[in-house]
């Protein structure tokens, strides 16, 4: 049985075809989607921190957490704990 060129020709552009589809989806899905909440939500007038690939808010986090951990708390005066517990 012999294969011709078009028949593998044809093979190769399903498969490119379906990678294609398939990087689509996953780029819909980590970015478009995303994005695309992100300006519908900014058009009813929320605002908050953009929309970033892999590491989101861990950063800003990170440094709030740290702020609120290196002042002493004065549980004599208050008991409100929730700065510390949630910058």
């Amino acid at each position: 049985m012999e294969v011709t060129v078009a028949t593998w020709a044809a093979v190769s552009l399903v498969l490119v075809s379906l990678v294609a589809r398939w990087v689509w989806g996953i780029l819909d899905w980590l970015w478009f989607k995303p994005k695309k909440l992100e300006r519908l939500l900014r058009e009813e007038g929320l605002k908050g921190n953009t929309y970033r690939f892999m590491y989101g808010d861990l950063k800003e986090n990170a440094n709030l957490l740290e702020q609120a951990s290196s002042k002493p708390m004065n549980l004599s005066t208050s008991h409100d704990i929730a700065p510390r517990l949630i910058p």
